[in-house]
Protein backbone atom coordinates (compact mmCIF):
# COMPACT_ATOMS: atom_id res chain seq x y z
CA UNK A 1 0.00 0.00 0.00
CA UNK A 2 3.00 2.37 0.48
CA UNK A 3 5.98 2.30 -1.68
CA UNK A 4 9.21 1.90 -0.80
CA UNK A 5 9.72 5.72 0.63
CA UNK A 6 6.94 5.06 2.53
CA UNK A 7 3.95 7.66 0.29
CA UNK A 8 1.23 5.84 -0.39
CA UNK A 9 0.54 4.05 -3.87
CA UNK A 10 -1.14 5.84 -6.60
CA UNK A 11 -4.11 3.11 -7.01
CA UNK A 12 -4.62 3.01 -3.27
CA UNK A 13 -5.39 6.52 -3.64
CA UNK A 14 -7.59 6.34 -6.29
CA UNK A 15 -9.12 3.40 -4.11
CA UNK A 16 -9.84 5.71 -0.82
CA UNK A 17 -12.22 7.90 -3.01
CA UNK A 18 -14.04 5.28 -4.46
CA UNK A 19 -14.50 3.94 -1.10
CA UNK A 20 -17.82 3.35 1.48
CA UNK A 21 -16.77 6.36 3.56
CA UNK A 22 -16.07 4.25 7.23
CA UNK A 23 -13.63 2.01 5.08
CA UNK A 24 -11.81 4.97 3.35
CA UNK A 25 -10.97 7.10 6.91
CA UNK A 26 -10.20 3.38 8.67
CA UNK A 27 -7.48 3.11 6.06
CA UNK A 28 -6.33 6.45 5.83
CA UNK A 29 -5.56 5.63 9.94
CA UNK A 30 -3.74 2.53 9.46
CA UNK A 31 -1.75 4.27 6.33
CA UNK A 32 -0.94 7.50 8.70
CA UNK A 33 2.66 8.88 8.84
CA UNK A 34 3.76 10.06 12.70
CA UNK A 35 1.26 7.65 14.57
CA UNK A 36 1.00 10.56 17.56
CA UNK A 37 -0.36 12.74 14.85
CA UNK A 38 -3.55 10.09 14.98
CA UNK A 39 -6.51 9.36 17.15
CA UNK A 40 -9.61 8.22 17.43
CA UNK A 41 -10.85 11.09 20.33
CA UNK A 42 -11.24 14.81 19.76
CA UNK A 43 -9.63 16.56 22.93
CA UNK A 44 -12.05 18.32 24.93
CA UNK A 45 -11.27 21.98 23.08
CA UNK A 46 -11.90 20.54 19.85
CA UNK A 47 -15.27 19.03 20.96
CA UNK A 48 -16.12 22.28 22.54
CA UNK A 49 -14.88 24.08 19.39
CA UNK A 50 -17.02 21.58 17.44
CA UNK A 51 -19.96 22.03 19.87
CA UNK A 52 -20.34 17.90 20.93
CA UNK A 53 -21.47 17.95 24.19
CA UNK A 54 -20.58 14.72 26.21
CA UNK A 55 -23.96 12.88 25.18
CA UNK A 56 -23.28 13.77 21.51
CA UNK A 57 -19.70 12.48 21.47
CA UNK A 58 -21.04 9.25 22.49
CA UNK A 59 -22.88 8.61 19.61
CA UNK A 60 -19.67 9.06 17.31
CA UNK A 61 -17.09 7.63 16.22
CA UNK A 62 -14.02 10.28 15.67
CA UNK A 63 -10.99 10.06 13.25
CA UNK A 64 -8.42 13.24 14.03
CA UNK A 65 -5.50 13.52 11.83
CA UNK A 66 -2.53 16.12 11.86
CA UNK A 67 -0.56 15.94 8.67
CA UNK A 68 2.12 17.37 10.10
CA UNK A 69 3.02 18.93 6.69
CA UNK A 70 4.39 15.46 5.15
CA UNK A 71 2.92 15.20 1.74
CA UNK A 72 2.55 11.64 1.82
CA UNK A 73 -0.36 12.51 4.78
CA UNK A 74 -1.89 14.94 2.88
CA UNK A 75 -2.17 12.90 -0.19
CA UNK A 76 -4.03 10.74 1.52
CA UNK A 77 -6.47 13.87 3.00
CA UNK A 78 -6.81 14.64 -1.02
CA UNK A 79 -7.82 11.40 -1.35
CA UNK A 80 -10.36 11.58 0.88
CA UNK A 81 -11.60 15.30 0.27
CA UNK A 82 -12.28 13.49 -3.40
CA UNK A 83 -14.49 10.76 -1.78
CA UNK A 84 -18.19 12.20 -1.42
CA UNK A 85 -19.40 9.93 0.95
CA UNK A 86 -16.62 11.15 3.45
CA UNK A 87 -16.79 15.02 3.15
CA UNK A 88 -20.71 14.86 3.14
CA UNK A 89 -20.94 12.34 5.91
CA UNK A 90 -18.50 12.63 8.19
CA UNK A 91 -15.65 15.98 7.96
CA UNK A 92 -15.87 18.55 10.20
CA UNK A 93 -13.16 20.56 10.03
CA UNK A 94 -9.64 21.49 8.53
CA UNK A 95 -7.25 23.93 9.74
CA UNK A 96 -4.87 25.96 7.53
CA UNK A 97 -2.31 24.00 10.41
CA UNK A 98 -3.17 20.60 9.00
CA UNK A 99 -5.60 19.23 11.36
CA UNK A 100 -8.17 17.40 9.81
CA UNK A 101 -11.73 16.51 12.04
CA UNK A 102 -14.15 13.74 10.81
CA UNK A 103 -16.77 12.14 12.53
CA UNK A 104 -20.23 10.00 12.11
CA UNK A 105 -22.45 8.61 14.30
CA UNK A 106 -21.85 5.07 15.19
CA UNK A 107 -24.98 3.67 13.43
CA UNK A 108 -23.03 3.90 10.45
CA UNK A 109 -20.74 1.45 11.28
CA UNK A 110 -23.31 -1.04 12.72
CA UNK A 111 -24.90 -0.92 9.64
CA UNK A 112 -21.82 -1.40 7.69
CA UNK A 113 -21.20 -4.57 9.70
CA UNK A 114 -24.64 -5.97 9.18
CA UNK A 115 -24.39 -5.12 4.91
CA UNK A 116 -20.67 -7.02 5.09
CA UNK A 117 -22.30 -10.13 7.08
CA UNK A 118 -25.72 -10.46 4.74
CA UNK A 119 -23.00 -10.31 1.82
CA UNK A 120 -20.90 -12.96 3.29
CA UNK A 121 -23.52 -14.94 4.08
CA UNK A 122 -25.30 -15.05 0.28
Amino acid sequence: MLDSDGYPRVEVLDSITEMYFLDALDLVGELWSYPWAYRKELTPKEAAFLMFDHEELEKLEVWRFLTGGWSGNESLIGALRENLMVWGFAWQVSTKSGLHIFAANKVYRQLREEELATEEAD
